[in-house]
């Protein structure tokens, strides 16, 4: 059995908890009406506002919030147990996982590599619905007033309803979607490998404007205010109008990215193929400082989790780093065992972000230090969501697996 990612512009297999990766990057019905409460999916933080947890402790996109800050509103015990599990099996072959999960209303979504899209009671594990496709989901879905937003490797882009799976809409484009969407307004947007990012009608599908860049856009999307900011293959941080598309601003990177940018403030954070991570002015686009280990100066694949005082993210060199967010010095690393190709969560004072060899880790958001640690049996390059006290992520072997406080017995 085999799984796939890709990086800007390539094609590369897992086998089990075997990874390769090159490197480089080649051209290439809803009611309109806003909820009467904030949709955790929309509110995005102001360029002076500090961190926005999701609201109703839900998770409804890739990184908990618009803003991708990686921060989650439930607290986990140091050493969560495991709840549940569920795992995943057709009739023709095994079925692996890279999607991120989301987490609404206790219902987990969740597509898989092989055909579907899952959705699972949060309570115990078991299946709600499944949508199956011609093409599996590496992209993470997005949740909107009880209504399903995810792109698929075949260049589709479904709404279904949340609750029945049924599908209400789809748009077609030229190549795969493995970025998670992002909403404004009425509108749903997201990044295709054909170099275009795209802005639809949430409840139609009907196109409002795209935008084309010069080259893949593999990153989920991430928005505050009025801007949504686009990591590139084209090796450029790409700030636009989520108006009307137009470009306002970029700054030019090391090399190729398809992490998704974390904002707080008038910050961005996220990291390249190269290995450079970057802290970047998005008001006045411009980097405010970068880091790159000397010693270890391998990709980021994955998205960083940022605190108030602290960035969190972890490398393709088995390390994950905390570095001072306005500085950028190290504050501490952690020696995993395999490569990370998922981002961390932050939960309290828990750092949880799972590696290559299957292990999922739980680390002191202060210190590094590592307070309890599972083996799930499958690589993981998937992140973890977090929602109501419970942690859920899958692995590679096709299991999707959940963790929490125990309360049998009182």
């Amino acid at each position: 059995m085999a799984s796939y990612r890709q990086t800007c512009g390539v094609r590369t297999v897992l086998v089990l908890l075997i990874s390769i990766l090159l490197i480089g990057c080649t051209h290439p019905s809803e009611s309109a009406e806003q909820p009467s409460a904030p949709d955790p999916a929309t509110t995005a933080i102001s360029p002076t506002e500090g961190p926005t947890p999701p609201l109703h402790d839900d998770w409804p996109l890739f990184r908990g919030d618009p803003n991708g800050s990686g921060v989650a509103r439930s607290e986990l015990p140091d050493r969560p147990e495991l709840l549940w599990k569920h795992e995943v099996k057709y009739k023709d072959r095994e079925s692996a996982f890279s999607a991120t999960a989301t987490i609404v209303n206790g219902t987990v979504y969740i597509g898989d590599l092989d055909y579907g899209l899952h959705a699972l009671d949060l309570e115990n594990g078991k299946s709600k619905w499944t949508f199956e496709s011609e093409l599996g989901f590496e992209a993470p879905a997005a949740v909107f007033n009880g209504h399903v937003y995810v792109g698929n490797s075949d260049g589709k882009f479904f709404c279904l309803d949340g609750n029945s799976g049924e599908v209400l809409w789809e748009y077609s484009v030229q190549s795969q979607i493995f970025g998670s969407a992002a909403f404004h307004a009425d509108h749903v947007l997201f990044g295709s490998q054909d170099a275009t990012l795209y802005c639809l009608h949430r409840s139609s599908g009907k196109e409002v404007w795209k935008a084309e860049l010069a080259d893949q856009i593999r990153c989920s999307l991430t928005v505050a205010g009025d801007r949504v900011f686009v990591a590139g293959c084209d090796g450029h941080l790409h700030i636009i109008d989520v108006n009307n598309g137009k470009s306002v601003d970029s700054v030019e990177l090391d090399g190729p990215t398809g992490t998704t940018p974390a904002a707080l403030d008038k910050q961005i954070f996220f990291g390249t193929q190269p290995g450079t991570f970057f802290c970047i002015d998005w008001q006045a686009a411009k980097i405010i400082w970068s880091y790159a280990d000397p010693d270890k100066m391998q990709p980021i694949m994955g998205s960083a989790a940022v605190s108030d005082h602290l960035v969190i993210y972890g490398g393709v060199n088995r390390t994950v780093y905390a570095l001072q967010r306005e500085s950028g010095k190290v504050v501490w690393r952690f020696p995993a065992k395999r490569r990370i190709d998922g981002s961390p969560v932050i939960a309290g004072n828990t750092v949880f972000i799972g590696a290559g060899d299957g292990r999922l880790h739980g680390l002191d958001l202060h210190t590094g230090k590592e307070k309890w640690t599972y083996e799930t049996g499958g690589s993981i390059t998937a992140s973890p969501a977090v929602s109501h006290g419970r942690l859920v992520i899958a692995n590679g072997d096709g299991t999707v697996f959940c963790f929490g406080k125990n309360n049998r017995g009182g």
